[in-house]
């Protein structure tokens, strides 16, 4: 609620800075307000930690802050995730992507390049071919134009 606009009936104008009916229905919800708190209370901090960081790490609630994270990084809690992964991998029998995807990235790659080369080599030999077949094709003109420039008797 403490995000919601609700104006008090009876008032003359229905909406604030004379927003048309949606809009207003929209403001009234309390969802834009809560985006608005949302981005001001998560950029705030970091802003005044960039301009002033003497003064906000010397700040003594900051003080507290960093110690109780360094206690939290002692415990071990954060470096739990991947003992914690390969419990539930366990327990819920998860299985690797290559179970379901067949071959991994590595090996299909490695398969496209390979045939990438079979491909060269045989678009090699079809130039090769075809270079052979235009050098025929060539003289056969040269005849028929020879041929077309001989008077008849």
């Amino acid at each position: 609620k403490v995000t919601t606009v609700q104006i008090p009936e009876g008032e003359e104008e229905p909406n604030i800075f004379h927003l048309p009916d949606p809009v207003q229905s929209f403001v009234d919800t309390g969802l834009l307000g809560s985006i608005i708190i949302t981005i001001l209370g998560s950029l705030v901090w970091r802003i005044v930690a960039r301009s002033f960081p003497v003064a906000f790490l010397s700040n003594p609630i900051m003080y507290f802050v960093i110690q109780l994270c360094l206690v939290l990084e002692r415990t071990g809690i954060c470096s739990a995730s991947i003992p914690l992964a390969k419990v539930q991998e366990w327990v819920w029998k998860y299985r690797m992507d290559e179970e379901y995807l067949g071959a991994t990235k590595g090996e299909r790659v490695q398969e496209a390049a390979e045939t990438a080369k079979n491909e060269e080599a045989v678009d090699e030999e079809w130039v090769q071919e075809g270079a052979d077949n235009m050098e025929a094709v060539i003289a056969e003109c040269n005849n028929s134009a020879v041929a077309l420039k001989k008077p008849e008797p």
